[in-house]
């Protein structure tokens, strides 16, 4: 089944960059009926996480998102390597998909988990940096995540020191830019993030 599946999203992605919505909801589809445990969610993130084509990574950003709604520790590691992979910040919607995955396994994921919580630093560092269509929803929702992560005491294992304080620039740097928009996520960051 597995290979009928993957010829099938194969031909889906050569349509970039005009599928049809048929097709984009195909994909959706053939991913979602496909990724019933673990394993086979592990095989779509190895095979099209690194995907640069809108129709797959929204795809699988939407299956990674719904699957993260049941939150366990190995689920938790599969969102951090569908994040280590993801490389397509085209549509807002992946972005968003992604964020929302994430914010699932930050409840789950154990700072034992080691190096792979490091893949999270550039995801939002790139998030707070967004500036496509829906930048304040993506924005918001990545400052959003940061009191998690810093209840859960994860932030060293995130962040170097240098990119801590680079996060601590950005956020002067968004209240600055836009602390109107942001209002409640950056107030939520008070103390908790900036020195």
């Amino acid at each position: 089944m597995q290979e009928s599946v993957f010829t099938r999203i194969d031909e889906i992605e050569k349509l970039d960059p005009d599928p049809s919505r048929g097709q984009e909801l195909e994909a959706f589809e053939l991913m979602n009926a496909f990724a019933r445990g673990p394993e086979e969610l592990r095989a779509l993130i190895d095979r099209y996480g690194s995907s640069t084509t809108p129709i797959i990574s929204q795809s699988l950003g939407s299956v990674v998102a719904v699957r993260a709604q049941e939150p366990t520790q190995e689920m938790a590691r599969l969102v951090l390597t569908f994040v280590a992979r993801f490389r397509c910040w085209k549509p807002d919607e992946t972005v968003m998909n992604a964020l929302t995955a994430v914010q699932h396994c930050l409840h789950y994921v154990e700072p034992s988990v080691g190096e792979s919580l490091r893949s999270l630093s550039p995801f939002f560092r790139k998030c707070l940096a967004y500036e496509g269509r829906l930048w304040v929803i993506i924005r918001g929702h990545a400052l959003a995540l940061l009191p998690i992560i810093v209840h859960r005491d994860l932030i060293n294992a995130i962040f170097t020191p240098e990119e801590l304080l680079e996060l601590r620039e950005r956020i002067r740097e968004l209240r600055r830019t836009a602390g109107e928009e942001l209002r409640p996520e950056l107030e939520d960051l008070q103390g908790i993030i900036e020195e």
